[in-house]
């Protein structure tokens, strides 16, 4: 109330009349179209992005970042995982290959014995073609042999393998031809008819006589 005693205009009246009417009003009512609002937001997005400024939620940004972090650790963590496998897959085939090959190459001239090193298997000349080709001192005997790769390995009649022929070992003399030693041409006009030019699953040029059964690879670069 006034100090006459008379009742003061309401408040609401008062801003009314000074938006409306006077002009010592202390402030201006601006009215804006929807378009003009809508305009003056992307103005103020742009001005922020270019500042660097973000106008989104920090709780919201922060959930989303760690989201997409950790969505990038599980596809991380899933190649890994296949690269272990495929890489456990192929050293088993690998090894399965070898133990094959040196099974093959050591129980030659078997016939349907079971394959050297087998569980269970029984091979009666073993021990004895063991002692023949063993070095002197008593240490194992290792034979060199060429995968279908053409690369050399060395084995024993134990079944062990190595791409390399161990320290201190001694490599057995069989008896039997180098592989690297011979070619089409060294066996001259008269073992030209038996042996027959063949190629192996990689494609490598090998050398197989049907009498025989022998079969050797060239030399490679």
């Amino acid at each position: 109330t006034n100090r006459s005693g008379a009742r003061s205009a309401s408040p609401w009246r008062r801003v009314e009349r000074r938006t409306r009417h006077g002009g010592d009003y202390p402030f201006h009512v601006i009215r804006l179209e929807r378009f003009e609002w809508e305009e003056e937001s992307r103005m103020i997005e742009m001005f922020a992005e270019e500042r660097g400024v973000s106008l989104e939620d920090p709780d919201v940004v922060a959930a989303r970042r760690a989201a997409e972090e950790a969505e990038a650790a599980r596809v991380a963590a899933e190649k890994e995982q296949e690269a272990q496998e495929r890489k456990l897959k192929a050293d088993a085939e690998r090894k399965a290959r070898m133990e094959a090959k040196a099974a093959a190459a050591g129980g030659g001239g078997q016939g349907d014995q079971d394959a050297p090193g087998a569980e269970g298997a029984v091979v009666p000349n073993e021990a004895a073609a063991s002692e023949e080709h063993a070095p002197a001192g008593g240490q194992t005997a290792w034979m060199s042999a060429v995968d279908g790769e053409g690369n050399t390995y060395y084995y024993t009649d134990a079944g062990d393998t190595a791409w390399e022929l161990p320290e201190g070992a001694q490599l057995a003399d069989t008896g039997e031809y180098d592989e690297y030693e011979y070619s089409y041409e060294d066996f001259g006009e008269s073992g030209a008819d038996q042996w027959e030019e063949a190629h192996d699953e990689q494609g490598y040029r090998y050398w197989y006589n049907p009498t025989t059964g022998e079969s050797y690879y060239d030399e490679q670069e």
